[in-house]
């Protein structure tokens, strides 16, 4: 690598290597500084906005303040009326004169990759909202030095987001995919520190946290990792855990985004805060019926979408089943961690029982830790339940019960008394 103060620049390994060994032998305390979740509005914004061009010129003869420039009155940017930008083999390096400052900011103004429009193109559903929401609808600002971290989190609602680095040095990303891996990436969470989550529940929602990914993906996480340099995008999907850190000093824009595709995945988050009774930045509901009133809906969006969009609605419109009473019985994706690292989660089917009353089952018993997984421990990993990723479905009727004959004096078990019997008895 290159010289900075004498020393030869690290490498990327050998950052990563420093930042997981002063967090798991925690022999000393190291505080780091982070600017994090900074107000574009307030601080500026790394991309132009409409609102913050200037003239350059002073004086009698300054030209007055340029308007502001007239929105649809949806303020969605249609990318097609979009002026696409001159190829660079239009122009001449040596010979064309360079652009003026107000063309340069002009064309990043209007680009579609701008963050201040981003949340607000074709396609894109929080147009809808009452009043636009600080890193939702509006882009936060991060400045971050070396070992700057971000912990392991969903997004809220589980939304998109989008994260473009303007200067500086690289910045580590580990992701998780969203879906049934969300579901084995918290079980095995919990199985790595489960004395964290026995004090506090809703661990994950509150950014504080940071575990290896290779710890994680020996307990059955799947885990990827990238490095982000300056001029890059990195995209998390709804439902993917996602953590890093900084290289070195850099700073960078994020914003959230939605798209038809987002809502059932913000329904199942609508539905995990009632049970934490965590406040969601948005009411999802509201969005959903603002979304179908949403004069454009149709100009907007495919049918494809407008299905999704009807989906949805109805089960707005439908009311939640209670709210379950969570139990201490292991997932399935916790109870197959435990046979290997990549062993992957069965379901058996069994044919449906007899309606006669009978006992309760006993909840099946977690495994042993096994030699291909040592310090797996399903019984302390889900001392704190993990809560259901949907909505249960609602209770269906009970089929009536089949005859018995009463010639055939078939044995069953009394209800009152809880014995068998061939007579019948006064309740049953």
């Amino acid at each position: 690598g290159g010289k900075a103060g004498g020393a030869a620049k690290p490498t990327v390994a050998q950052v990563e290597e420093a930042y997981w060994n002063i967090l798991e032998k925690g022999d000393r305390a190291l505080y780091i500084n982070y600017g994090s979740d900074l107000d574009t509005t307030v601080v500026g914004s790394g991309f132009p906005r409409i609102d913050h061009i200037q003239p350059h010129a002073s004086g009698a003869d300054a030209p007055p303040p340029r308007a502001r420039a007239p929105e649809p009155a949806s303020a969605v940017i249609d990318l097609d009326a979009l002026p696409s930008p001159p190829a660079d083999s239009d122009v001449e390096a040596d010979t064309a004169p360079l652009p003026s400052v107000e063309k340069f900011v002009d064309r990043y103004q209007r680009s579609p990759w701008n963050l201040n429009i981003f949340p607000n193109l074709c396609g894109m559903l929080f147009d809808c909202l009452s009043s636009e929401l600080q890193g939702v609808s509006i882009p936060w600002l991060y400045v971050g030095m070396m070992f700057s971290s971000f912990c392991w989190h969903v997004e809220d609602s589980n939304m998109f987001s989008i994260n473009y680095m303007h200067h500086g040095e690289g910045k580590m990303w580990y992701g998780c995919p969203g879906g049934i891996e969300a579901a084995n990436f918290e079980a095995a969470f919990r199985a790595a520190v489960p004395h964290l989550f026995d004090a506090q529940p809703d661990l994950l929602y509150n950014l504080i946290t940071m575990a290896n990914p290779a710890l994680l993906s020996s307990l059955g996480a799947k885990v990827y990792r990238t490095v982000q340099m300056p001029g890059d995008f990195i995209i998390t999907f709804p439902q993917a855990y996602h953590g890093g850190f900084s290289l070195g000093f850099n700073y960078a824009e994020a914003v959230n985004f939605a798209t038809m595709d987002w809502l059932p995945y913000a329904r199942a988050a609508s539905y995990r805060y009632g049970l934490f009774k965590k406040p969601p930045v948005f009411s999802f509901e509201e969005l959903i019926y603002r979304l179908v009133k949403w004069p454009l809906l149709t100009r907007r969006f495919s049918k494809h979408e407008l299905r999704l969009l009807t989906s949805e609605f109805s089960k707005v419109q439908t009311p939640h089943p209670p709210i379950p009473r969570l139990t201490l019985t292991p997932p399935l994706s916790c109870l197959s961690l435990s046979a290997s690292p990549t062993s992957k989660p069965t379901e058996t089917a069994s044919a449906p029982s007899a309606p006669t009353p009978s006992p309760p089952s006993p909840a099946p018993s977690p495994p042993a830790a096994t030699a291909a997984n040592p310090a797996f421990s399903p019984s302390s990993a889900l001392r704190s339940p993990t809560p259901p990723r949907f909505p249960p479905p609602l209770p269906q009727p009970r089929p009536p019960a089949a005859r018995t004959s009463t010639s055939a004096r078939a044995t069953r078990r009394c209800c009152c008394q809880g014995r068998s019997t061939g007579e019948r008895c006064g309740c049953c």
